[in-house]
C-alpha cells in the first residue's frame, strides 16, 4: 500500500493511503464545485434580480403543462432544458447537464408532468405564474391531499 504526501487547505503536510487520496480528492472537486456554484449563483442575482426569475425567464414565466398518459413517455431532457444547461454552462456553472436541469424543471414546477391520471395533475395544471409569485405551488384541496384505496392501484408516483 502506498502513501502519498498531500497538501491540504493548510499548508501542513499529510501522510495519507492512496485509497483515501483518491477520496479526499474526490471531496475536493465537490467543495469546488460548491464553492463556484455560489459565486457564479451570485453573479445570476446580480443581473437578473433573482435565480428564480432566471430560471422561469426561459418559459416567459408560465409552466410548460405536458400531458402524458405513460411514464414511458416522460422525457429525461427537452431542447429547453438542453438551451438552460448551455447558458448555465457558459455563465460558469458545473455539473449541470440537461438531463440534471430537466429534473430540476420537474421540481421547480416549471414543467408539470404529473400523468394525466395523477391525481395531482389537475391542480399543478391549473397554476399559474405570476411575476411576484413565480413557481409557487398551489395548496392543495382537502379532497385530494391523498389518494384513495382504489386510486393508489392506478396512480403512478414519481
Amino acid at each position: 500500500m502506498g502513501f502519498l504526501l498531500v497538501h491540504m487547505i493548510s499548508d501542513s503536510p499529510y501522510l495519507i493511503k492512496h485509497e483515501t487520496a483518491h477520496v479526499l480528492h474526490k471531496l475536493c472537486m465537490t467543495v469546488s464545485v460548491v464553492l463556484n456554484f455560489g459565486n457564479v449563483h451570485l453573479q445570476v442575482v446580480q443581473e437578473f434580480g433573482s435565480f428564480r426569475k432566471y430560471c422561469w425567464s426561459f418559459v416567459n414565466h408560465k409552466p410548460i403543462t405536458n400531458c402524458f398518459r405513460y411514464a414511458r413517455q416522460v422525457p429525461t431532457k427537452t431542447p429547453k432544458a438542453e438551451a438552460i444547461s448551455k447558458d448555465l454552462m457558459r455563465r460558469g456553472f458545473q455539473c449541470v447537464g440537461p438531463t440534471t436541469i430537466y429534473s430540476f424543471m420537474q421540481v421547480a414546477g416549471i414543467v408539470n408532468d404529473h400523468l394525466s391520471c395523477c391525481f395531482r395533475f389537475k391542480a399543478c395544471s391549473q397554476h399559474k405564474a405570476t411575476e411576484n409569485n413565480v413557481g409557487a405551488e398551489p395548496a392543495l384541496p382537502e379532497s385530494l391531499s391523498s389518494p384513495s384505496s382504489e386510486d393508489s392501484e392506478d396512480v403512478v408516483n414519481h
